[in-house]
């Protein structure tokens, strides 16, 4: 658990700035982890949208560990998480029901490597089996004023009605909807440092 995640999302939450929050999968049981996801997340589930980073080669079989993974979470809150992944690896979803309950948050560095979102392209890349990508990560060589480091720079392709879809999609909220209240239990682990905005957001790095 990263213990910097409370005060972000407090923070966030309490600035009215959407926000995400995510786990990183290991290969360990990963019915196990989303067990221990969700418990140290309740307090920001139907707030945030949650995401499973899936991204070791240690694991053989990343779709059956993300669909175990998914499906429990969402028996657990009722909502799917939005996968995170490479687009080199997206094939290894074929096939399953994953790429048709959850969101697609593809990572994908062109050569070279823009350091802005100016004049940014459109996504280069395949991402069958889904349709189309929620988010796609596009630098891991970002420059934002304020910051002496390079960060991982992202675009999502939705509206402020849409990303909180993918944290509730059982609310009827408006582009005006205010975010509640969470709780100030709600913990995570191998979460960035993050300020997700309507339409851009800003990782940053792990």
């Amino acid at each position: 658990m990263d213990p910097y995640c409370d005060r972000w999302v407090q923070w966030l939450i309490g600035h009215q700035k959407l926000f995400g929050f995510y786990h990183f999968m290991t290969a360990k049981d990963p019915r196990a982890q989303a067990d221990y996801f969700v418990t140290n997340c309740k307090g920001y589930f139907k707030l945030g949208v949650p995401v499973l980073d899936i991204e070791s080669d240690r694991i053989g079989d990343w779709a059956g560990y993300a669909q175990t993974f998914v499906d429990r979470v969402h028996v657990l809150t009722g909502v799917y998480p939005v996968i995170y992944a490479s687009a080199a690896y997206l094939p290894r979803f074929a096939d399953t029901q994953v790429p048709k309950t959850c969101g697609l948050w593809v990572a994908g560095y062109p050569t070279p490597q823009q350091a802005n979102w100016d004049n940014l392209p459109k996504l280069p890349y395949k991402i069958a089996p889904w349709q189309f990508a929620a988010m796609w990560q596009f630098t891991s060589a970002g420059k934002l004023a304020g910051f002496d480091y390079h960060l991982d720079l992202d675009v999502a392709y939705m509206t402020r009605e849409q990303w909180m879809m993918y944290a509730n999609p059982d609310a009827k909220v408006s582009d005006t909807a205010e975010l509640p209240k969470a709780s100030s239990q709600g913990k995570t682990f191998h979460f960035s440092t993050s300020l997700f905005d309507i339409d851009v957001t800003m990782k940053g790095g792990k």
